[in-house]
């Protein structure tokens, strides 16, 4: 299969099914810090925790980029596959989603009593 030069430099591989010809891309390392959202650097789920301290048991990732994100005042995250810890400064994607969640809820009374009173 043929890539073009910037699935040559975003991504490792690409997979392609043989029935559907859907494509797979599998990133490279440096793609998992260029999202909106904290990634684990092994495995790249965002299904992480925030940590409030540092666990002795699992293995903190050592690296620059992890060195200069704990300077930089980055929130600790542990990933459970990997049993890896690490810092990020991006906010993980179950706050966003929450806070939008919220904002819905605080709209829905107000929007419901705006249609209370036109139909009134």
């Amino acid at each position: 299969m043929h890539r073009t030069l910037a699935e040559r430099l975003l991504y490792v591989a690409m997979f392609e099914c043989r029935q559907c010809h859907l494509r797979k891309p599998e990133p490279r390392w440096y793609v998992l810090y260029l999202g909106d959202y904290p990634r684990c650097p092994r495995c790249g789920t965002y299904r992480l925790t925030r940590l409030s301290t540092r666990d002795k048991i699992d293995k903190m990732l050592k690296g620059p980029i992890n060195y200069a994100q704990y300077l930089w005042g980055a929130d600790l995250y542990h990933c459970r596959y990997c049993r890896v810890q690490f810092y990020d400064v991006r906010k993980p994607v179950a706050s966003e989603v929450k806070e939008k969640a919220a904002a819905a809820d605080a709209v829905a009374p107000v929007a419901a009593a705006v249609q209370g009173d036109v139909e009134d």
